[in-house]
């Protein structure tokens, strides 16, 4: 990689001084907060901004990056190009993603968290804590130890159990997401909750006292644009016009015309048109002024948001009554939001009427649609449209999947992948979301807009980008879900490793202080609606402040496995709406508990049976001991807490 010139950010001579200093602390590997505390307070601002600029600097040279200064007058990084091992590399991303994730442990919320949830109280007139819901590891072992063949299976009895935020343990009374939370924090990398829909679920062991947690995943919103999904599964933009050039007919023009039609009406317009920012004809008859005229009303609204939003103004109210959607509509957000979609739209169906005229016939107009750059350009902008609306309800990710001690060492992970993907999560995921509302269609509608839940695809990650993951070579069989296909893991390629994850929270927070003291708004106010990732968006605009190139900054450089994992026969017609109904790799008509039983046996035979029959294997399940001192490999392993933090 070549080198990139950093700006020197706004400096009086001193601080500029104090900032090369610090620059060549960070090369020492020196604390940097020393050079920022020698500075007088003349201005907060750039007191604000010298810090922040070298927090950044320091991540990324604790990342891989190099920094080379030239006579206090010019900085310039370059990412070293990694030529490790890959199993150096994995114990160096293992090693970064345990620092962010002490971080996280040393928090005094999260210590107060760990110190409730180890506490003994009493329940149900017994003693309970969340070592109760650890299975001890000398049971696990005389259980299989005490079975011959097929009949140590026997030792394990899972079940899934999907919960809300106001569901409780029956064996412990804790609160199950407080569960799910807990051994979700002996992972590697730290937690962060996502934005949008969210299915919790734990893995449970009938088998024992009090049904210990064999494992635990969740299905999360995913990312409308995913490069190497979408190129998969067909459905990117330049897929799709291919496909459609390649065979155009009626049909499929009739399918991108009725697709906008619906678009346009879920769009309000009622103030449009009293206000004379469109007329009637003109929704239906576009042209370039009517465009031009959204776009810059869309731009004068998203600035009056930056600048007087008030969050009181996206509470929930009246349990979502057509009143609450409809002011919600009218909020600088979404009249900006509603200008700017129906401009776009518009300007498709402006498209389309062109092409139209000139060639009547629907796979003549199609064909010079795909032919033309506008033509393309405007099937591309629908396509995305369509993707938006689909991919919150028919794709999920499976953003934590894993399973706990001492079944992990039995390789319960891929149990648990299994059983993320598997028709009973499915189903769950249906009944949690079924009537559920949908927050920015309904901003945008000014009306209730709910869309049926079918989710037809799940895609993950790896934690790491080399080496093997727990995903590999996994696939539910046909036998286990009575069908013709099984479900598979399919290992998509590469993540292309952007984000912001390389920034530490300290380095974030620098950010966000250094926008709030510039007085440049607050743009980012993490209001459902304004836009993906608000973290991402933080450093983005706090790294423009200071003048860095927030492109290849933002790009980490640790890429990850990305898998996917197909439910239908008919992906892509369903997820573009050319198909109606979704085609399941199973039969619908059977018990999904019974798929669930299935599925374990399959994983025992296949995965674990091999361990669960090896005397001396099993053997070694003993050192998760809940025995006083407790050793548990399900127990948060807390960070030692640097002096003066105490």
């Amino acid at each position: 990689m070549s080198w990139i010139d950093l700006p020197i950010p706004k400096f009086s001579r001193e601080t500029r001084r104090l900032y090369f200093l610090g620059i060549e602390a960070i090369k020492r590997k020196s604390c940097v907060d020393s050079v920022v505390s020698s500075f007088e307070e003349g201005s907060s601002v750039e007191a604000q901004r010298l810090k922040a600029s070298l927090y950044v600097l320091r991540d990324l040279y604790e990342r891989g990056w190099a920094i080379e200064t030239k006579s206090g007058q010019s900085v310039r990084v370059r990412f070293v190009q990694d030529d490790r091992e890959a199993s150096v590399v994995r114990a160096d991303t293992r090693a970064y993603e345990e620092l962010k994730r002490n971080e996280q442990l040393r928090k005094p919320s999260v210590i107060k968290f760990l110190d409730d949830m180890e506490r003994t109280r009493s329940f149900d007139g017994r003693f309970v804590s969340i070592f109760s819901l650890m299975r001890d590891g000398d049971d696990l072992a005389d259980s299989l130890l005490s079975g011959d063949g097929d009949s140590r299976s026997s030792a394990i009895e899972p079940y899934i159990q999907f919960f809300t935020n106001r569901d409780r343990c029956r064996h412990t009374g804790l609160r199950m997401m407080d569960i799910w939370r807990y051994f979700r924090l002996t992972w590697t990398n730290q937690y962060n909750s996502v934005p949008g829909r969210e299915l919790h679920a734990l893995v449970r062991d009938s088998a024992a006292e009090n049904h210990p947690i064999m494992g635990i995943f969740a299905l999360s919103s995913s990312v409308v644009q995913i490069g190497i999904r979408d190129q998969w599964i067909g459905w990117d933009a330049d897929s799709v016009v291919r496909w459609l050039s390649e065979s155009p007919d009626s049909t499929k023009m009739e399918w991108l015309t009725n697709a906008l039609d619906k678009a346009i009406k879920e769009i309000r317009v009622t103030d449009f048109l009293k206000e004379g920012l469109i007329t009637r004809y003109q929704l239906q008859n576009p042209t370039a002024e009517s465009i031009d005229r959204l776009i810059q009303f869309g731009q004068i609204e998203r600035s009056k948001h930056r600048r007087f939003v008030q969050r009181s103004d996206f509470e929930r109210g009246e349990r979502g009554s057509i009143g609450m959607w409809r002011r919600r509509s009218e909020t600088f957000l979404y009249r900006s939001k509603r200008a700017e979609q129906l401009s776009t739209l518009l300007g498709i169906r402006q498209t389309f009427k062109q092409a139209q005229r000139k060639f009547p016939v629907p796979k003549e107009t199609l064909y010079s649609l795909t032919k033309e750059v506008s033509g393309r350009k405007a099937i591309a902008k629908l396509v995305r449209k369509i993707k938006s609306e689909r991919v919150g309800i028919a794709i999920a990710d499976i953003s934590v999947c894993g399973a706990v001690a001492p079944y992990n060492k039995l390789i319960g992970g891929k149990l648990i992948a299994m059983l993320a993907s598997s028709p009973e999560t499915i189903e769950a995921y249906r009944r949690r979301y079924e009537g559920a509302i949908s927050e920015i269609a309904s901003s945008i509608s000014g009306r209730p807009i709910s869309r049926r839940p079918e989710l037809v695809f799940l895609g993950t990650t790896s934690l790491y980008g080399v080496s093997s993951s727990q995903y590999n070579r996994i696939a539910i069989p046909k036998e286990c879900l009575r069908s013709s296909e099984p479900i598979r893991f399919r290992k998509l390629g590469r993540s292309e490793s952007f984000g912001s994850s390389q920034f530490s929270q300290h380095t974030v927070d620098s950010l966000i202080n250094l926008q709030e003291q510039e007085s440049v708004g607050v743009r980012v106010n993490n209001i459902f609606g304004e836009g993906v990732n608000p973290k991402f968006r933080k450093v983005r605009q706090g790294l423009d402040l200071l003048g860095f190139p927030a492109e290849p900054l933002l790009k980490h450089r640790r890429q990850r496995i990305v898998y996917g994992v197909s439910l239908v026969r008919n992906l892509r017609a369903y997820l573009l709406g050319i198909s109606d109904k979704p085609d399941y790799l199973f039969d619908q008509r059977f018990s999904t508990k019974r798929y669930t039983e299935a599925i374990y046996r399959w994983w025992f035979e296949r995965w674990a049976s091999k361990r669960a029959h090896d005397d001396l294997f099993v053997e070694k399940l003993r050192t998760d001991s809940l025995t006083l001192p407790i050793k548990h490999g399900a127990r948060v392993i807390r960070p030692e807490i640097p002096e003066g933090l105490n």
